[in-house]
């Protein structure tokens, strides 16, 4: 469409060049035809003739001189532009040329630069948030880490005090090794680093075997657990689809309260293979369901401790990695229920 624009323009460009040509070359010639009529005088059919030519030469030669000076400023600020954005200002905008139809292509061209500076602006905030919430996920486990270490140096404690600080910093190191590994495999899926190696996999047992590893868990809580997991096949990267399954099960685990239940469907329909994983949390409301995909955002931030808040981050680039979607249905105090849906080839 916008090459056919383009070719349109550049053709009313050409006629207009060449009527104005035309124009000039018609009335160059009219005064020489009527000055030679009515003076019959050739010297001054010769000179009216030329002083007409060179009034002519002069207004066009004005008309595309201001033209030039408008370009020249277009190509001026657009080259001042770039080079605060190459030394790292993204608040610059481009001003527009107006509603003059001649410029429109450099509007174009404005545009574009505009919008492609908006989008490093919101990357640059995005990447800036990113240090600061990693420097404060970072910063509480080494601290941890720190005054623990430095307690153990106590001689005076008990075995049972020093038992338990070895647990503690053994579990906030556990919590720092998770966040770094999420960290790398969100920056490798962001940076498409890793290709899905798909292969034919009996998807409902690879997602029971996975359940599984959540049962030690789920009975120290003393949640309902419930399965619905049908055996049907799918071409998928079980390695990526781990992650998706793992994730949502620690997620749900994690809000569901003792004595809770959580659900765990898998059903193909329509060659497509549908996972819904379902907690009795404490749920969301609508404004926090906008951002749970977000990485480090965390909308119950009395279960902060449990997590890092990478987890639904690292759920949804993998699916959309996979080319599957995935859906959230949430209510406060009732619970959530995660839908992900794959081509089952």
């Amino acid at each position: 469409m916008k090459k056919n624009n383009g070719s349109k323009i550049t053709l009313k460009g050409y006629i207009a060049f060449m009527l104005t040509i035309s124009f000039v070359s018609f009335i160059c010639i009219a005064v020489f035809q009527l000055t030679l009529i009515s003076a019959k005088n050739l010297a001054v059919t010769i000179l009216v003739t030329l002083l007409t030519v060179l009034f002519l030469a002069f207004n066009c030669t004005t008309i595309d001189l201001v033209r030039r000076k408008k370009i020249d400023k277009i190509i001026e600020q657009i080259l001042i532009v770039t080079d605060m954005v190459k030394n790292g200002n993204l608040s610059v905008r481009l001003t527009l040329s107006g509603k003059d139809g001649q410029y429109e292509k450099f509007d174009e061209i404005m545009i574009n630069l505009n919008q492609m500076i908006e989008e490093l602006n919101k990357k640059e905030i995005l990447n800036n948030d990113f240090i600061s919430n990693f420097s404060h996920e970072i910063k509480t486990p080494l601290t941890i880490i720190q005054n623990y270490v430095i307690a153990l140096q106590n001689p005076s404690l008990s075995p049972t005090q020093r038992q338990e600080y070895f647990s503690t910093l053994l579990s906030t190191t556990k919590k720092l090794t998770t966040l770094t590994s999420n960290i790398l495999k969100l920056n490798k899926l962001e940076h498409q680093v890793i290709s899905p190696n798909k292969q034919e996999v009996n998807i409902g047992e690879f997602v029971r075997q996975e359940v599984l590893n959540f049962v030690e868990i789920i009975d120290k809580k003393n949640i309902e657990l419930n399965c619905e997991i049908q055996d049907t096949t799918i071409f998928t990267d079980t390695g990526l689809y781990e992650i998706v399954i793992n994730n949502l099960m620690s997620n749900a685990i994690k809000f569901t309260p003792n004595n809770g239940r959580i659900s765990v469907k898998l059903y193909d329909s329509d060659n497509q293979i549908f996972l819904e994983v379902s907690d009795t949390g404490c749920g969301m409301d609508s404004e926090t369901g906008k951002h749970i995909f977000e990485k480090f955002y965390q909308g119950d931030t009395s279960h902060s401790k449990e997590g890092n808040g990478l987890g639904l981050a690292l759920v949804k680039k993998v699916v959309d990695l996979l080319g599957g979607k995935i859906y959230v249905e949430s209510e406060t105090n009732k619970g959530s229920t995660f839908m992900v849906i794959f081509n089952k080839d």
